[in-house]
C-alpha cells in the first residue's frame, strides 16, 4: 500500500507540473488547445491526489483499528477492579476505546460472595438502592429491569470531574454490572 501511495503522489505531481507548464505555454503562445489540455491535466492531478489521499486515510485507519484491538473481559475487569476470583465469568463487555467518545467501561459478570466481599473491601463505596428503570445504561446489553424492580448500587466518586465507578448488584447477588466512567 505504501508503494501505491508513493506512485499516486508522483503521478499527481507529474500531472500538476504538466498542467502548470502547458497553461503558461498556452497563455504565452495564445494557443487554446494547450490551455484545454492543461485543464485536463489539472483535473487528472486533482483526481490522482484524491486517490492518494484516500489511500493514506485507509492506511491510517487500519493502523488505528489495530491499535484499538480491544481487551478481553478479564483484562478490563482486572484493570478496574483488580485480579478477579476464579468464580468470576464475564458475560458482556464494552471497552472505553476513545475517552470522551466512549463514555465508560461497562461489564456484566457472574460473581460469587467471595468476589463481592473482595470488591467492597478494596474501596469505600457508598451503598444505595435504586429503581432498575432509573438506571442509566451505557451498553445495549445492559437490561437492569430484567434483574428486578430494585438494585443495590455501590458508588465510588473518584473526583469532581465525573470520574466515577458504579457496581450494580442483582438482588440475588449472583451478577454485577460494572460501569467505570473515566472521562
Amino acid at each position: 500500500m505504501t508503494t501505491n501511495i508513493i506512485i499516486g503522489i508522483v503521478v499527481s505531481g507529474t500531472f500538476l507540473i504538466g498542467f502548470a507548464t502547458l497553461l503558461i505555454l498556452g497563455i504565452i503562445r495564445k494557443n487554446m488547445t494547450m490551455v484545454i489540455v492543461a485543464n485536463v491535466l489539472f483535473f487528472l492531478a486533482v483526481a490522482s491526489s484524491l486517490v492518494a489521499a484516500s489511500l493514506v486515510a485507509e492506511k491510517g485507519y487500519e493502523k488505528l483499528k489495530k491499535s484499538f484491538k480491544g481487551r478481553t473481559g478479564v483484562e478490563m475487569y482486572t484493570a478496574i477492579l483488580g485480579i478477579p476470583d476464579k468464580c468470576v465469568k464475564i458475560v458482556n463487555k464494552q471497552d472505553q476505546t476513545l475517552p470522551k467518545i466512549d463514555v465508560a467501561i461497562s461489564l456484566e459478570a457472574q460473581i460469587c460472595s467471595d468476589e463481592l466481599k473482595r470488591l467492597l473491601q478494596r474501596e469505600k463505596y457508598v451503598e444505595q438502592r435504586i429503581a432498575s428503570k432509573e438506571l442509566r445504561t451505557y451498553a445495549k446489553w445492559m437490561q437492569p429491569t430484567k434483574w428486578g424492580d430494585t438494585l443495590t448500587v455501590y458508588y465510588l466518586q473518584r473526583d469532581e470531574m465525573g470520574n466515577d465507578q458504579f457496581l450494580y448488584l442483582k438482588p440475588d447477588k449472583s451478577r454485577i454490572y460494572v460501569v467505570d466512567v473515566w472521562d
